[in-house]
């Protein structure tokens, strides 16, 4: 599996509307339904790196993306879940110094040397322990895992008694279909990642 890699820098280039057939929109968004509400953002961060590098050969800048959801919030909080090595200290302080809240979960190998790196299951367990302190009134699953997110989406709706509206941030084209706002009544909204939020080389 490729080793997750971190770019430090944030810089926006301009790059073409369209690429592998899926179109790049210029801004982020839509965030209109986030103006003036308290949200929270929990990210995937494997899920965003791979298919962005995957789709574009770009990275998501997590500088500009809290950047742009505090300018429309009332209040925003960013958590970003993430494998590591447990020497790779340096991941957390990324997060840490671009206003994120860092969860990473230390990558391990099984006898026989498989490793195991898949940060679902860490992810569920923040979701799981941010609720049970806050209460926002949006949920945005920086994801675009169709099992992953309808099943954190589908558990937050049966277990609670007053569900955040949840909304999923992901790039164009990497968003399942079953996540579709249009047509499942647990996603408020689709928010697409766009160029103001990526980064090339």
């Amino acid at each position: 599996m490729p080793q997750f890699t971190l770019q430090t820098h944030d810089s926006v280039y301009r790059v073409p509307l369209a690429h592998g057939g899926n179109t790049v929109a210029e801004a982020t968004g839509p965030l209109n339904q986030l103006r003036g509400r308290n949200s929270l953002l929990l990210a995937d961060i494997e899920n965003w790196r791979f298919s962005a590098l995957n789709k574009l050969g770009a990275a998501v800048s997590c500088r500009l993306i809290a950047q742009k959801i505090s300018r429309v919030c009332r209040a925003a909080e960013f958590h970003a879940v993430f494998s590591r090595n447990a020497d790779q200290q340096a991941w957390d302080r990324y997060f840490t110094e671009r206003g994120w809240v860092p969860h990473a979960r230390p990558i391990f190998s099984f006898s026989g040397g498989k490793r195991e790196s898949n940060a679902d299951p860490r992810l569920l367990f923040t979701a799981g322990q941010l609720l049970a302190t806050r209460r926002p009134d949006v949920l945005i699953i920086g994801s675009g895992d169709g099992l992953l997110v309808e099943e954190l989406a589908r558990a937050i709706h049966e277990e609670l008694l007053d569900p955040p509206e949840i909304m999923t941030l992901s790039l164009a084209g990497s968003t399942h279909h079953r996540l579709d706002a249009r047509h499942n009544p647990r996603i408020a909204e689709n928010i697409e990642l766009g160029r103001d939020c990526l980064r090339w080389k």
